[in-house]
């Protein structure tokens, strides 16, 4: 059986979700630099980059209300 505080747990969450998701992808914009010629993180920031595409996808859910 759902809880009232459910739904108040649902929407705080999915709006932390959007938050994070802008900012994480400010962040890759700012340090990503594929360069593999070094090990400092560059392939893992390419292997995100990867997933930018998703991520955007699940921010226009957000646009659709």
């Amino acid at each position: 059986m759902e809880k009232p505080d459910n739904w108040k747990i649902y929407h705080k969450t999915k709006d932390e979700l959007r938050i994070a998701l802008e900012n994480h992808l400010k962040s890759i914009d700012l340090v990503f630099i594929y360069d593999n010629t070094n090990n400092d993180g560059d392939y893992e920031a390419h292997m995100e980059s990867l997933c930018v595409s998703e991520m955007h996808k699940i921010l226009r859910t957000y646009e659709k209300k």
